[in-house]
């Protein structure tokens, strides 16, 4: 059973943590980042937080989450009306590294193989597969860490839709007024799915990691690959 207070900390802790790593990076690629207030092409619809990180988003904007009400679906139901994020400061995770240089390890053949990719608005500059390791974000560890502090929380793998977490998520209308279309047809949630090509795939690599931690601590210790790819979103 979550434990509200401690279960936010963490969370805050793990935020924090993130942000610290993260800070060098975005000093390292700020001639290349387009990323911005208002630059919302990755805040996509349909994703979904482990509990842990859902609760601290319960715990820090209650009065948001009872008396707001969520983007008209097709963005992130966070988003205002001029597309900036409702809940920057206490953002989940997956929000806080896109952008930036990705790096992730894959099985091909038996083979480990590194895998890169970045936001399409961000791909002027140095190739990516040219970077140094330290200088892409590696997708893996912080969501081991995430699935630990589930863990711990005894909340097993659960997950939660950002746009869940509204209440008025459940009177059948969004931020414009207009219906949502979970009540004209059956919602179906993609687990930290998108339609941006370039967040798509941190996305999928991210959800894989979080639903397998035994995976992700695999990954951490995976000898270095021969060579390196770039992934591109279909």
């Amino acid at each position: 059973m979550l434990h509200p207070d401690r279960t936010s900390d963490d969370a805050a802790l793990l935020h924090a943590d993130v942000d610290r790593k993260t800070r060098r990076l975005y000093v390292l690629h700020a001639a290349r980042l387009q990323c911005r207030r208002g630059c919302s092409s990755c805040c996509v619809d349909g994703l979904t937080v482990f509990d842990a990180e859902a609760e601290h988003i319960r715990r820090r904007h209650a009065d948001l989450l009872a008396n707001g009400v969520p983007r008209a679906e097709g963005a992130c139901a966070f988003l205002d009306e001029e597309g900036a994020c409702r809940i920057y400061v206490d953002r989940p995770y997956v929000c806080r590294t896109q952008g930036l240089p990705l790096r992730w390890i894959e099985d091909r053949d038996g083979d480990p193989a590194e895998l890169r990719d970045i936001c399409s608005l961000n791909e002027a500059g140095e190739p990516i597969e040219g970077l140094r390791v330290d200088d892409c974000w590696t997708i893996g560890p912080i969501e081991e860490r995430l699935g630990r502090l589930q863990l711990v929380a005894g909340a097993g793998a659960h997950r939660t839709s950002l746009r869940d977490l509204f209440v008025s998520a459940s009177d059948g209308h969004a931020l414009d007024g207009s219906p949502s279309l979970s009540k004209l047809e059956p919602k179906t949630v993609i687990p930290m799915g998108d339609k941006s090509p370039k967040a798509k795939d941190k996305s999928k690599k991210q959800h894989a990691a979080d639903k397998n931690q035994k995976h992700a601590a695999a990954i951490e210790k995976a000898k270095p690959a021969s060579s390196v790819s770039t992934k591109k979103g279909r």
